[in-house]
């Protein structure tokens, strides 16, 4: 897993960047398995809930104690935020963490300084 922080300065309007985010990059993102947790005007939260490997053996392994390995759970998110700079023109903030090939994407699309 990697941990992913980038901004986008942008020439669109918040509202139009919303939309630019969801027909761009959630449905890359959706790809990995992360759904749409909270979405509104100024963002929107995508969450991948996974159980790991290791807590599934345990609990096949220490049956019938270990079936409460099986509580154990990891969530990633990935939050995309939308910041007014000045009327008319906002900036794009995607943070979170995900699988090393996802934050490779969306590190590559970001633009560098």
């Amino acid at each position: 897993m990697a941990s992913l922080n980038f901004s986008l300065p942008t020439a669109l309007d918040v509202d139009a960047l919303h939309a630019y985010a969801l027909q761009h990059y959630v449905p890359t993102i959706s790809s990995y398995g992360y759904n749409i947790v909270s979405r509104d005007r100024t963002g929107i939260v995508l969450e991948w809930k996974r159980r790991p490997a290791v807590a599934i053996v345990a609990a096949i392994l220490l049956f019938p104690i270990g079936l409460f390995f099986l509580l154990i759970k990891i969530t990633d998110q990935i939050v995309i935020t939308f910041h007014e700079a000045t009327p008319g023109r906002a900036d794009l903030y995607v943070q979170g963490t995900g699988p090393n090939s996802l934050v490779f994407w969306l590190d590559g699309i970001a633009p560098r300084q």
